[in-house]
């Protein structure tokens, strides 16, 4: 699992994924806990062409997502953002 802690984070983050590649399991679990105490952050799965916000508020919980064999990846974007995020993917 990883922990990262923001102070007036404002920008976005890639946290997982990669480039088009051949992959065994397609299907990942993710896992997470998104603490807000101060702006905004969001949990986003960007394929290219679609973004997908996964979470935006404070909680904490599980998805379910497969990842097809294209540019796809779990992004972080904060304004003005305080707070933490704990994550987990796995397969």
């Amino acid at each position: 699992m990883a922990i990262r802690k923001y102070q007036g984070f404002s920008g976005k983050e890639v946290l997982f994924g990669g480039t088009s590649v051949e992959r065994e399991n397609t299907e990942f679990k993710v896992t997470y806990e998104l603490t807000i105490l101060n702006g905004s952050g969001k949990l986003i799965l960007d394929s290219g062409d679609c973004r997908e916000i996964l979470v935006d508020a404070d909680g904490e919980g599980e998805l379910n997502y497969g990842f097809a064999a294209s540019d796809q990846y779990l992004i972080f974007e904060g304004k003005h953002f305080d707070g933490s995020l704990e994550l987990q993917v796995s397969d």
